[in-house]
């Protein structure tokens, strides 16, 4: 059985990490400017006195959940201290918390994407290669799950774009990999999960159609694959694409092609129908 596409849901319920929050069960109040200034200079003050960033992290989520505060310069400062200090986890918790509280700012992922998901050096058998960590990876792909799930549940007026940040984790990993002692990592599922995260995000068009080709040709070239595997999972990701807001034309008659070609012509059939219920 092909391994499915995991979306923001799927991908956090397979998860053996303990469980983020999403988004808040009760509406924010609108924060004034003071309160905004107030919580920012109470974080300033948090890391003069040299406190650790696990307890940064607390004082955002206690901000974020009692809505005091979605100024995106105050979740930024927080993140920047706990990446200094390479505590992803705190890292990841800040972030978690600044997608509670609907910022919309791609930056403030994106820093926390950049850094959660660079290479670092592994020796093995005597030759030295880059890879980014599994659990840093974990992380970022956490926060990407969150705010597909956030976008996926919430109002047009509440939705965070962080279309450049799916883009940077998907290039990382088709160029890095990801690296674990105690596991295997297949790039190719990882970044179909990314991709899968970045449609329900309703990620910009153009960025998702550039991904949606790489995708699809990630999965034509995988020379490990039989003609069954690439066919459903040609099937599922174009499926996938075609009922988001992502239009690839091309890639679309390609994958019906190939379909047909390999002899699954009732996922062929359910493309073109796709196709005409999505108005495509």
């Amino acid at each position: 059985m092909p391994k499915q596409m995991r979306s923001g849901k799927d991908a956090h319920a397979e998860n053996q990490q303990p469980q983020r929050r999403f988004v808040s069960k009760a509406p924010l109040q609108s924060p004034t400017p003071m309160a905004q200034l107030g919580c920012q200079k109470k974080v300033e003050s948090l890391v003069a006195k040299g406190r650790k960033p696990k307890d940064i992290a607390e004082y955002v989520y206690y901000v974020s959940e009692s809505g005091k505060c979605n100024d995106s310069a105050f979740y930024m400062a927080a993140l920047d201290f706990t990446l200094s200090r390479k505590d992803f986890d705190s890292a990841e918790d800040i972030c978690q918390s600044a997608v509670v509280a609907h910022v919309n700012d791609d930056n403030l992922y994106l820093s926390a994407i950049d850094t959660m998901m660079s290479p670092v050096s592994f020796a093995a058998g005597g030759v030295s290669n880059e890879a980014i960590k599994y659990a840093s990876a974990e992380n970022a792909c956490r926060i990407l799950g969150s705010i597909a799930l956030h976008n996926l549940t919430q109002g047009s007026d509440k939705k965070i774009d962080a279309s450049r940040a799916f883009v940077l984790a998907v290039d990382r990993v088709w160029e890095y990999g990801i690296n674990d002692a105690r596991r295997s990592e297949d790039r190719k599922d990882r970044i179909m999960e990314i991709y899968a995260n970045a449609l329900d995000s309703e990620i910009d068009q153009s960025m998702g159609y550039d991904l949606f080709d790489r995708v699809y040709r990630l999965i034509l070239e995988n020379k490990g694959a039989s003609k069954e595997r690439k066919a459903n999972q040609a099937f599922e990701v174009t499926a996938k694409t075609i009922r988001s807001k992502v239009s690839h034309t091309i890639l679309f008659t390609k994958a019906m092609e190939f379909l047909e070609s390999n002899g699954a012509k009732n996922q062929c059939r359910t493309l073109r129908n796709l196709l005409v219920v999505h108005k495509k």
